[in-house]
């Protein structure tokens, strides 16, 4: 596969706006609007590039989500919200 560098790079930047917004959600109450929020980078993601640069990007995400927040922070950057209880 021939990845174009700018592509990579869109993706990296988008990956860490959807980490980013995670993390604010993780941590405020009421967070869930943002952490919903987060799907639109990845998303406008998809809609301007082939699908392995989002999966590229999903990775990335992944990654630095699991740095930044341990597991906790990944699966919410990953699945989404969780349920209110």
């Amino acid at each position: 596969m021939n990845e174009d560098p700018l592509e990579l790079a869109e993706a990296a930047v988008f990956a860490d706006l959807t980490v980013g917004l995670c993390l604010v959600g993780w941590l405020l109450p009421l967070g869930g609007i943002v952490t919903a929020a987060a799907v639109a980078p990845m998303a406008a993601l998809g809609a301007r590039h082939r699908l392995s640069t989002v999966v590229a990007g999903g990775v990335c995400a992944g990654v630095v989500s699991m740095l930044i927040g341990g597991v906790g922070l990944a699966g919410n950057a990953a699945t989404g919200p969780a349920p209110a209880r």
